[in-house]
């Protein structure tokens, strides 16, 4: 038996505003907007670097404020039967001067890192408004100091890393959704290499020394705001902190090859260290799909 159905304003009048805030989303969920973006924002980072050694002059230090930019690209997909795969890619440059001491001088020191990183992993929903997304993560980073007067200068770092992380989504309104990422892994891959001019006219060293530097435990964890300006525009507000080390090099020792420095010898070694950088960026970023 057919039976009729009637419709009334208000009923007609409440399809219309949920047809129309879906078709302002541009998707259903919000976190899969914020998930699907590429932008570019600005960074101003205070990096803190210390050496650990033995010294009744104290450790060799390094603190100062980098301004830098950064360019970002992440998104879910659906692949072998399983939704809502993540990946994203990062690139950070920051450059500026600092402050360095080694217990004996203070110098205003040259200061520019790069780095490239990458995630990959899967998003899970707790509910339509709360998600944690467990993802691998690895990356490059590049690091270039000059200090004058220093052992060598100017100096070039540099070390690949890899870990395992996790991000906590939810979406405080269809607007705004709300983060915060940890993570832990491995420096591998670490090195430096180091002007040796000071010394290279006096001893059997050469002009440019490479040291490789032992693996190191690495961390992170941030939070993030994500708001969507409108139908595609977005306006991110991060801090992240990140800390790592770098184990200490082995010795090399170079002979004298002058007649003031024949029969001497002379040592060198990069001592383990810890840095830890404090980013706080403001970025623009288009949605996609």
């Amino acid at each position: 038996m057919f039976k009729k159905t009637v419709l009334t304003m208000a009923m007609l009048a409440t399809i219309g505003i949920s047809a129309a805030a879906m078709a302002d989303t541009g998707h259903i969920n919000p976190i899969l907007d914020a998930n699907s973006e590429i932008g570019i924002g600005f960074l101003d980072t205070q990096s803190n670097y210390s050496e650990n050694i033995v010294s009744p002059y104290g450790s060799d230090v390094e603190n100062g404020m980098m301004p830098g930019f950064t360019l970002f690209g992440k998104g879910t997909f659906n692949a072998f039967g399983v939704r809502h795969w993540y990946a994203s890619i990062s690139y950070a440059r920051t450059s500026g001067q600092t402050t360095y001491e080694d217990g004996t001088f203070n110098e205003s020191a040259q200061h520019s890192t790069n780095d490239l990183q990458a995630k990959f992993g899967k998003t899970f929903f707790l509910n339509d408004n709360n998600a944690i997304t467990p993802y691998l993560f690895g990356g490059y980073r590049s690091w270039h100091r000059v200090v004058p007067g220093a052992v060598s200068s100017p100096e070039n770092y540099h070390n690949e890393y890899i870990g395992l992380g996790a991000k906590y989504q939810t979406a405080v309104t269809r607007r705004l959704v709300l983060s915060a990422n940890d993570g832990v892994g491995e420096v591998v891959g670490g090195g430096l290499a180091g002007n040796m001019s000071n010394y290279d006219q006096y001893f059997n060293v050469p002009s440019t020394d490479d040291l490789t530097l032992a693996p190191r435990p690495y961390y992170t964890m941030g939070v993030g705001a994500d708001y969507r300006v409108t139908t595609r525009l977005h306006l991110l507000a991060t801090a992240q902190y990140t800390d790592f080390m770098y184990g200490g090099s082995q010795w090399k020792y170079f002979q004298g090859d002058q007649p003031s420095t024949q029969g001497y010898e002379i040592g060198f070694r990069e001592p383990s260290s810890q840095t830890s950088n404090l980013s706080v960026g403001l970025a623009m970023a288009y949605q996609f799909g």
